[in-house]
């Protein structure tokens, strides 16, 4: 099974992970990879001027969150992130078990997380098949 890309990058070096990417898509693919990384950087110090804007689910209010950690500006991530924080704070005290650490890179809840590839405090590196 094929590891996720962020844990197979992890003790690269920059150049290493340009050098595989032009061997995955070619020169054009890994140049279009570095600019999208850098349009990144440059815009994730002006996210605390995007306007609020909420969504609702289930009756509820929930504000989008906009993070530069996975940019959620740009993927389902600024949805889910708000439900699942709320989820979570609405079982504090409760016995949690998360699949995936996704939760702690957000806001830290003492809960258990198993995740087979991220290593990190707290985190059950198990392969629950």
């Amino acid at each position: 099974m094929k590891q996720p890309t962020n844990a197979y990058y992890k003790n690269k070096s920059y150049l290493d992970i340009f050098l595989q990417r032009i061997r995955e898509g070619g020169l054009l693919f890994a140049l279009r990879r570095v600019v999208g990384f850098i349009f990144d950087l440059s815009i994730s110090p002006f996210l605390f001027l995007k306007p609020k804007r909420y969504f609702r689910f289930q009756g509820k209010k929930f504000s989008y969150l906009y993070r530069y950690y996975n940019k959620t500006w740009k993927n389902c991530r600024a949805v889910e992130i708000p439900i699942a924080l709320d989820y979570v704070a609405s079982h504090n005290g409760k016995r949690v078990l998360e699949f995936g650490n996704v939760i702690n890179h957000y806001k830290k809840f003492n809960h258990v997380v198993l995740d087979k590839y991220e290593s990190s405090l707290g985190v059950l590196n198990e392969d629950i098949i």
